[in-house]
Protein backbone atom coordinates (compact mmCIF):
# COMPACT_ATOMS: atom_id res chain seq x y z
CA UNK A 1 0.00 0.00 0.00
CA UNK A 2 1.18 3.49 -0.79
CA UNK A 3 -0.36 6.95 -0.49
CA UNK A 4 0.30 9.11 -3.48
CA UNK A 5 0.58 12.90 -3.56
CA UNK A 6 -3.21 13.14 -3.83
CA UNK A 7 -3.67 11.23 -0.53
CA UNK A 8 -5.29 8.21 -2.22
CA UNK A 9 -4.04 4.82 -1.05
CA UNK A 10 -2.91 2.53 -3.90
CA UNK A 11 -1.90 -1.16 -3.96
CA UNK A 12 1.36 -2.34 -5.54
CA UNK A 13 2.88 -5.74 -6.28
CA UNK A 14 6.52 -6.65 -6.77
CA UNK A 15 7.68 -8.94 -9.61
CA UNK A 16 9.41 -12.07 -8.26
CA UNK A 17 11.98 -11.99 -11.07
CA UNK A 18 12.95 -8.37 -11.81
CA UNK A 19 11.53 -6.72 -8.65
CA UNK A 20 9.59 -4.06 -10.60
CA UNK A 21 6.63 -2.47 -8.80
CA UNK A 22 3.28 -2.91 -10.54
CA UNK A 23 -0.02 -1.15 -9.85
CA UNK A 24 -2.64 -3.68 -8.75
CA UNK A 25 -5.45 -1.54 -7.38
CA UNK A 26 -8.64 -3.49 -8.16
CA UNK A 27 -10.65 -0.28 -8.66
CA UNK A 28 -8.19 1.34 -11.07
CA UNK A 29 -5.97 -1.29 -12.77
CA UNK A 30 -7.26 -4.78 -12.05
CA UNK A 31 -4.74 -7.47 -12.93
CA UNK A 32 -3.94 -6.19 -16.43
CA UNK A 33 -0.58 -4.73 -15.45
CA UNK A 34 0.47 -7.98 -13.75
CA UNK A 35 -0.51 -10.11 -16.74
CA UNK A 36 1.25 -7.86 -19.23
CA UNK A 37 4.39 -7.71 -17.13
CA UNK A 38 4.47 -11.47 -16.43
CA UNK A 39 4.24 -12.28 -20.16
CA UNK A 40 6.95 -9.77 -21.05
CA UNK A 41 9.35 -9.90 -18.09
CA UNK A 42 12.83 -10.60 -19.46
CA UNK A 43 13.95 -12.35 -16.27
CA UNK A 44 10.96 -14.73 -16.17
CA UNK A 45 12.34 -18.19 -17.10
CA UNK A 46 9.06 -19.07 -18.88
CA UNK A 47 9.61 -16.21 -21.33
CA UNK A 48 12.94 -17.36 -22.79
CA UNK A 49 12.63 -16.82 -26.55
CA UNK A 50 12.14 -20.15 -28.29
CA UNK A 51 14.72 -19.57 -31.02
CA UNK A 52 17.45 -18.65 -28.51
CA UNK A 53 16.68 -21.44 -26.03
CA UNK A 54 16.44 -24.13 -28.72
CA UNK A 55 19.94 -23.30 -29.96
CA UNK A 56 21.48 -23.23 -26.50
CA UNK A 57 22.96 -26.55 -25.44
CA UNK A 58 23.61 -27.52 -21.86
CA UNK A 59 26.33 -29.73 -20.46
CA UNK A 60 25.33 -32.94 -18.76
CA UNK A 61 27.37 -35.48 -16.85
CA UNK A 62 26.77 -39.23 -16.64
CA UNK A 63 28.65 -41.80 -14.64
CA UNK A 64 29.09 -45.31 -16.03
CA UNK A 65 28.84 -48.38 -13.75
CA UNK A 66 32.62 -48.85 -14.02
CA UNK A 67 33.14 -45.40 -12.45
CA UNK A 68 34.08 -43.49 -15.59
CA UNK A 69 32.33 -40.19 -16.18
CA UNK A 70 31.29 -38.68 -19.48
CA UNK A 71 30.36 -35.10 -20.29
CA UNK A 72 28.05 -34.47 -23.23
CA UNK A 73 25.83 -31.70 -24.54
CA UNK A 74 22.07 -31.77 -24.12
CA UNK A 75 19.27 -29.58 -25.41
CA UNK A 76 15.51 -29.68 -24.98
CA UNK A 77 13.91 -31.48 -27.92
CA UNK A 78 10.14 -32.02 -27.78
CA UNK A 79 10.14 -34.58 -30.61
CA UNK A 80 12.81 -36.72 -28.95
CA UNK A 81 10.97 -36.55 -25.62
CA UNK A 82 7.69 -37.56 -27.31
CA UNK A 83 9.31 -40.58 -28.99
CA UNK A 84 11.00 -41.63 -25.74
CA UNK A 85 7.66 -41.38 -23.94
CA UNK A 86 5.97 -43.53 -26.60
CA UNK A 87 8.81 -46.05 -26.32
CA UNK A 88 8.37 -46.11 -22.54
CA UNK A 89 4.68 -46.93 -22.85
CA UNK A 90 5.01 -49.48 -25.67
CA UNK A 91 8.19 -51.32 -24.70
CA UNK A 92 7.46 -51.10 -20.97
CA UNK A 93 3.84 -52.16 -21.60
CA UNK A 94 2.52 -49.47 -19.26
CA UNK A 95 -1.19 -48.61 -19.17
CA UNK A 96 -2.00 -45.23 -20.76
CA UNK A 97 -3.63 -44.08 -17.52
CA UNK A 98 -0.14 -44.15 -15.92
CA UNK A 99 0.60 -40.79 -17.55
CA UNK A 100 -1.93 -39.18 -15.19
CA UNK A 101 -0.27 -40.68 -12.10
CA UNK A 102 0.77 -37.88 -9.72
CA UNK A 103 4.10 -39.51 -8.88
CA UNK A 104 4.96 -39.89 -12.60
CA UNK A 105 4.05 -36.26 -13.29
CA UNK A 106 6.21 -35.12 -10.37
CA UNK A 107 9.09 -37.29 -11.61
CA UNK A 108 8.90 -35.83 -15.13
CA UNK A 109 8.73 -32.28 -13.79
CA UNK A 110 11.78 -32.94 -11.62
CA UNK A 111 13.72 -34.14 -14.66
CA UNK A 112 12.70 -31.31 -16.97
CA UNK A 113 10.09 -28.73 -16.00
CA UNK A 114 9.49 -27.72 -19.63
CA UNK A 115 8.01 -31.08 -20.63
CA UNK A 116 4.28 -30.92 -21.28
CA UNK A 117 2.82 -34.38 -20.82
CA UNK A 118 0.03 -35.37 -23.22
CA UNK A 119 -3.26 -36.87 -22.08
CA UNK A 120 -3.78 -40.62 -22.03
CA UNK A 121 -6.07 -40.28 -25.06
CA UNK A 122 -3.38 -38.49 -27.08
CA UNK A 123 -0.80 -41.14 -26.10
CA UNK A 124 -3.12 -43.92 -27.29
CA UNK A 125 -3.56 -42.16 -30.65
CA UNK A 126 0.17 -41.51 -30.97
CA UNK A 127 1.01 -45.17 -30.34
CA UNK A 128 -0.72 -46.09 -33.61
CA UNK A 129 1.40 -43.63 -35.62
CA UNK A 130 4.49 -44.78 -33.66
CA UNK A 131 3.73 -48.38 -34.69
CA UNK A 132 3.29 -47.42 -38.35
CA UNK A 133 6.55 -45.47 -38.30
CA UNK A 134 8.47 -48.37 -36.73
CA UNK A 135 6.90 -50.85 -39.16
CA UNK A 136 8.01 -48.67 -42.08
CA UNK A 137 11.57 -48.65 -40.70
CA UNK A 138 11.49 -52.46 -40.46
CA UNK A 139 10.22 -52.80 -44.05
CA UNK A 140 12.98 -50.48 -45.25
CA UNK A 141 15.62 -52.44 -43.34
CA UNK A 142 14.38 -55.82 -44.59
CA UNK A 143 14.10 -54.65 -48.20
CA UNK A 144 17.82 -53.83 -48.25
CA UNK A 145 19.57 -56.57 -50.30
CA UNK A 146 22.47 -56.64 -47.82
CA UNK A 147 20.15 -57.62 -44.98
CA UNK A 148 20.32 -61.30 -44.10
CA UNK A 149 17.88 -63.15 -41.88
CA UNK A 150 18.88 -66.43 -40.30
CA UNK A 151 16.19 -68.60 -38.77
CA UNK A 152 16.90 -71.61 -36.63
CA UNK A 153 14.68 -74.12 -34.96
CA UNK A 154 15.41 -76.32 -32.03
CA UNK A 155 13.51 -79.59 -31.91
Amino acid sequence: MDKGGDGIERKWAECNYCLDLLAVDPNRNGTTSINKHFNGCKLNPDNIPKQVDDKQQKLSFTKAPNGEGHVYTWKHDDTRIQLALLGLFTIGELPFKFIENEAFIEFVNALNGRVKLPSRHKISRDVVSFYLMERQKLYKHLSNPKTAIHLTTDT
